[in-house]
């Protein structure tokens, strides 16, 4: 599998989905995991679904928000300082979805739970429901997000507690947002998009400044990695859209990247500008052109996320470079860096990653870094660019693994990613057989294969649909039970004996990217294979139900 990065001027640009593919690789025994589980249990908290609805009103249900994905209409926080949560309960009418309220559930000193405060809805439609201490006083805000029209988008009303009633204290209207951490920041921002026009937004980290929110311009660089990345989706859809171009440099520019937003703008500008105009294109070159001569580098500092290195480029050799990504069937991975002009190509070097479990084949390269499971190479290639071999030597001594833009977390990712690790250990709980009291697996056959019962927590269809119903949709389940030949014999739910040892490392996983279908969202998510470069992308898509968001992906099928 290879991608390749084409760099500035160049008239192609990186490709930044890796298909699939990589699931094809090979299957090395010293990459298969013992499988985790998580365990069936009837021991739970209070449930606060069930407290929640004793205090619906007349003729109405609880309401489940659009975001964050793992989100209930039921939130719990601390919204007034006593270290005890609040419940933030959000329903609307059944007869009418459109009519939708929330109120407030505190627990007394006598134990007991009293409504305190209740309110309507400012939209017909919940979008956003948490609770996060957004403004740093060290106090829990409740956020909730109404739509409020199909062009008017949402908007998000953050309250405060104060003098036992909730207080409006800002608004902000958006058609996407997400809630993000940066690095070593304790107080969380908010990353705004407001849809421009079709899929093209414009985007804003806020934070909060002495009363209201504010953009937050020194952080630009930590989320607009994301912007940039998301443009580059779409030109990879529809690379004549000039005005993908023009957003993308301008994602760039925010990231800090001048010399990438001067070729994208570039590149925009070779292609016919009706929106933005051609005047907007122009003022946004000359914009980024200050830029560049403001920072004037000469070494361009340049993150290969995938490999986890960094290098410095230099700015000559800058508009002439490929670089080419490609993982191997030895789960070694290779970043070649590639001369591209006149039509001519010449290797300048590659940096080899091999994953330590895997033997080499014995290469005489040299070592230029180390971690606990990965040896980085340089292996240098053959060439006639002598005047270029000082500005190559720059590139490999400047190596180093990590990458130089800092990292956010984003609370809805964070919810999805602990959701599906949560489900792979429940699919491998199922698969294990559950709870053996005796230790003893009981098995038989049928119909030339071998069966073995599940456990007492899990051996009916009752117990099975409950334990796996908490994070999978009912259909799922059963798409996954007819899939794997699950069948009912003695009273006692059975299936044929399976090997579920598997090297996906969901401890590891990130997102790549996600699409939102009303009803649906579609994750694709990056899955290292152990403790390797190697990885595979898998769809897992969330529906919203009656009950909150669940997995309708089958389980087992990532």
């Amino acid at each position: 599998m290879r991608k390749k990065h084409f760099l500035i001027f160049n008239l192609l640009i990186s490709l930044t989905m890796i298909s699939t593919g990589c699931g094809l690789l090979p299957e090395p025994s010293t990459l298969i995991q013992a499988p985790k589980y998580v365990h069936a249990t009837t021991e739970v908290d209070e449930d606060k679904t069930l407290l929640a609805k004793k205090y619906l009103p007349n003729g109405t249900e609880l309401a489940q928000p659009n975001g964050p994905v793992g989100a209930t209409g039921v939130v719990a926080g601390d919204i007034d300082g006593d270290n005890i949560d609040e419940l933030v309960v959000i329903y609307h009418a059944k007869s009418n979805a459109a009519q939708a309220g929330y109120f407030i559930l505190k627990k007394q000193t006598d134990n007991e739970w009293q409504k305190v405060y209740s309110k309507k809805g400012s939209g017909y439609d919940i979008s956003w429901a948490n609770i996060v201490d957004v403004t740093g006083d060290g106090k829990n805000e409740v956020l909730l997000g109404w739509q409020i029209g199909v062009s008017a988008g949402n908007m998000l009303e953050v309250s405060s507690w104060e003098n036992n009633e909730l207080n409006l204290i800002s608004k902000v209207n958006y058609s996407e947002i997400e809630i993000i951490y940066l690095e070593e920041q304790p107080v969380p921002r908010l990353a705004i998009w407001n849809k421009n026009f079709a899929d093209v937004y414009d985007v804003q980290v806020l934070k909060w400044g002495n009363s209201d929110f504010i953009e937050d311009v020194e952080n630009y660089p930590s989320y607009f990695t994301k912007v940039s990345d998301y443009y580059k989706k779409r030109i990879e859809e529809i690379p004549d859209a000039s005005y993908y171009w023009y957003y993308l440099a301008e994602g760039y520019l925010n990231a800090r990247e001048p010399e990438l937003a001067l070729w994208a703008i570039n590149r925009g500008l070779l292609l016919k500008t009706t929106i933005p105009s051609y005047e907007e294109f122009t003022d946004l070159k000359i914009k980024i052109e200050e830029q560049v001569l403001a920072e004037n580098r000469t070494m361009i500092p340049y993150d290969i996320k995938n490999a986890n290195v960094m290098l410095e480029i230099p700015s000559d050799l800058l508009p002439y470079l490929e670089i080419e990504e490609q993982i191997r069937n030895d789960f070694s991975y290779t970043v070649s860096f590639i001369h591209s002009k006149d039509n001519s190509k010449q290797l300048l070097f590659s940096i080899e990653v091999d994953y330590k479990e895997i033997p080499s084949d014995g290469k005489s390269l040299e070592l230029v870094e180390e971690t606990d499971h990965l040896n980085y190479y340089i292996n240098r290639g053959e060439h006639n660019l002598v005047n270029e071999q000082e500005s190559i030597e720059k590139m490999i001594t400047s190596m180093k693994v990590g990458t130089q833009t800092s990292s956010y977390k984003s609370v809805e990712e964070e919810m999805v990613l602990s959701s599906v690790r949560e489900a792979f250990l429940t699919y491998n709980y199922v698969m294990s057989g559950g709870k053996m009291p005796t230790g003893i697996i009981d098995t038989f056959t049928y119909n030339n294969m071998d069966y073995r019962y599940l456990g007492s927590d899990l051996d009916t269809n009752e117990e099975l649909s409950e334990y796996m119903g908490e994070l999978y949709t009912s259909d799922s389940i059963q798409s996954f039970m007819k899939r794997v030949n699950m069948i009912e014999s003695k009273g006692k739910l059975a299936y044929p004996n399976a090997d579920i040892g598997s090297m996906s490392n969901y401890d590891r996983a990130t997102i790549e990217y996600s699409k939102d279908n009303g009803l649906e969202k579609e994750f694709y998510i990056r899955v290292p294979l152990g403790n390797s470069l190697a990885y595979k992308i898998v769809q897992i898509i969330f529906e919203k139900t009656n009950n909150g968001w669940k997995i309708s992906s089958e389980p087992g099928s990532f």
